[in-house]
């Protein structure tokens, strides 16, 4: 889809317009950064970087990414915040929207063991989002990579996604609590591409990684006593 008419399509006016046109025109020298979580003019963003884009990294440090979430997993997130749980119920909703896509760039996710070994929303609800995660990688030009506690300790990133497009410079996603940041300028892309490429070098491979998917998830179901 074009940039006009996807900006058409989800209804972006004014400034955000002017925003995601620039972010497609070319580099911008201090990128695009908004003060919230991920204000709606971001998701708009990404959404049209990943029409583009041949390949996605994404690295996320506490918890799945959202295009990977189920349901059950994104209401245990937001436990302490009753009254934000729709709107990211409604966003996790969105993301997944992209999978359904006919063409979509090849997908990588990189996930800390922490963070599938953690029970989020109890042993139960563990267990069916790595299911879930599984089944993305047997269905859809998903991988999977888990970095292993064996492999000690990183340095993080921090939550980046990063947006490889053909003839065009790669774009960088940073996000956290309180901003969601925008780069594509590569003085300040680089580092972030670098680091995780590093990410990458110490995660076990795809094929290893679908196993501990599968191994940690029958540890939640044990735990769960779902079965002996």
């Amino acid at each position: 889809m074009e940039v006009g008419a996807a900006l058409a399509a989800y209804r972006a006016t004014g400034a955000v317009r002017a925003q995601v046109s620039a972010l497609a025109d070319g580099p911008q020298a201090g990128g695009w950064w908004e003060t919230t979580n991920m204000p709606p003019s971001h998701e708009l963003a990404v959404r049209l970087v990943e029409r583009d884009a041949r390949s996605v990294v994404e690295f996320s440090t506490t918890e799945i990414p959202l295009v990977a979430q189920v349901s059950s997993y994104t209401r245990a997130l937001w436990w302490n915040r009753p009254v934000d749980t729709h709107a990211a119920l409604t966003r996790a909703a969105c993301r997944r929207e992209v999978l359904l896509e006919p063409t979509q760039p090849q997908r990588t996710l990189i996930l800390d063991e922490a963070v599938l070994r953690r029970p989020v929303g109890g042993p139960t609800a563990m267990a069916q989002q790595l299911r879930h995660l599984l089944a993305l990688v047997h269905g859809r030009p998903i991988t999977v990579r888990v970095i292993p506690f064996k492999e000690g300790g990183y340095r993080s990133p921090g939550n980046c996604a990063v947006y490889r497009i053909t003839d065009k410079p790669t774009v960088v996603h940073l996000w956290s609590g309180t901003a969601s940041g925008l780069l594509d300028d590569p003085s300040h892309t680089e580092d972030i591409e670098k680091s995780v490429d590093d990410l990458l070098s110490i995660a076990a491979t795809p094929a290893e990684s679908a196993g501990l998917l599968a191994r940690f998830a029958a540890d939640h179901e044990r735990t769960a006593g779902l079965y002996p």
